[in-house]
């Protein structure tokens, strides 16, 4: 096959972030799996410090990018912007020379709702969207983790420019062995950091860690970044990093979704089904696609967590409905026939 994909991020793959990291290794990884030669390449934007410096030394970068395109004998520059407006301009000043598909993963949109929800910084996210109107266009496709993000954003594109490329699990997470008995343990795998969080840290950590310590005998897990400022309850644990994921999902193990309805697809709520655990999960996230792998149990406020985390630990069967598409009308998987040969 003679097409090549560059996958671009801000800096080199090992210093991306978690979140930025999981998904272009998960492109690369969907590249592989449908044949298509692909390369990771770094635009090195990220030294400059604000949003002004960084736009600056994007577009003074271009022509550096475009010489490790062609080193790399790639046709397609499959930028992973992730909605970060300097990335969105380094993407429409490619498009006059490549093939460009632009990953902007969540919708502008509904980042600038969510940050609003949680009294979170919008600049980002209403850059992005400023920027969208003028930029985007220029740009071949751009791509959405799910529909219901596509579609929020469907008005500030071009027809026919939008692809969803979804969560793609990883498949270690298969080979876990299935439960043997009761739930044992209560986990939650976040960024306790991230804004998408910042509600379950305010207001359901301390029901969630009484919930787990007065059903399983044992106290909350938390694995990922911890919010420097947050003092935990005595009934719960940060663990750090896990070693893997197996650490985390391994066992009879239920999981705390801490994400409530804003933009995109909570990664730790696909994993959790991949690896076929019980998952207790805010009702707001009902669009996100369901395997019926896992039973779900649903909270609608901090009344109802309790009850939730009992049902989960006592084994009760929880929602298995399946569902499709991230609500949101259909939006065109992306597809080899989205890459020139």
């Amino acid at each position: 096959m003679d097409r090549v994909v560059a996958v671009v991020t801000e800096v080199p793959l090992d210093d991306l972030p978690t979140g930025p990291q999981r998904r272009a290794l998960s492109t690369l990884a969907w590249l592989g799996d449908n044949g298509v030669p692909a390369v990771p390449l770094s635009a090195h934007t990220a030294s400059a410090s604000g949003l002004g410096f960084r736009a600056y030394s994007t577009l003074t970068a271009t022509a550096r990018i475009r010489r490790d395109l062609r080193s790399a004998g790639a046709t397609t520059a499959f930028v992973v912007g992730l909605g970060a407006p300097h990335l969105l301009l380094v993407a429409a000043a490619l498009s006059r020379t490549h093939h460009v598909i632009y990953d902007a993963c969540d919708s502008w949109h509904l980042q600038v709702a969510a940050r609003r929800g949680s009294s979170a910084s919008t600049l980002p996210s209403r850059a992005g969207l400023l920027l969208q109107r003028v930029a985007a266009r220029k740009i071949r496709l751009i791509t959405y983790i799910s529909s219901r993000d596509a579609e929020a954003d469907a008005r500030l594109v071009g027809p026919g420019q939008q692809r969803v490329l979804g969560i793609r699990a990883d498949p270690a997470l298969a080979g876990i062995q299935p439960m043997t008995g009761p739930v044992q343990r209560l986990v939650v795998p976040a960024d306790l950091k991230s804004f998408h969080n910042s509600a379950f840290t305010r207001a359901w950590l301390s029901v969630a860690a009484q919930a787990a310590q007065k059903y399983t005998k044992r106290p909350l897990e938390i694995y990922g970044p911890n919010a420097g400022d947050m003092v935990l309850p005595s009934t719960a644990r940060h663990m750090g990093w896990a070693p893997s994921l197996a650490h985390i999902y391994d066992g009879n193990t239920a999981v705390l979704i801490t994400n409530v309805a804003g933009s995109g697809v909570p990664n730790k709520f696909v994993e959790a089904q991949a690896a076929r655990r019980p998952i207790i999960a805010h009702e707001s996230l009902d669009y996100v696609d369901r395997t019926g792998n896992s039973p779900v149990h649903w909270f609608a406020d901090i009344d109802q967590l309790d009850e939730a985390v009992r049902a989960a630990v006592n084994g009760e069967e929880g929602d298995r409905s399946e569902r499709a598409g991230a609500g949101g009308a259909a939006c065109p998987s992306l597809s080899l026939s989205d890459f020139p040969v």
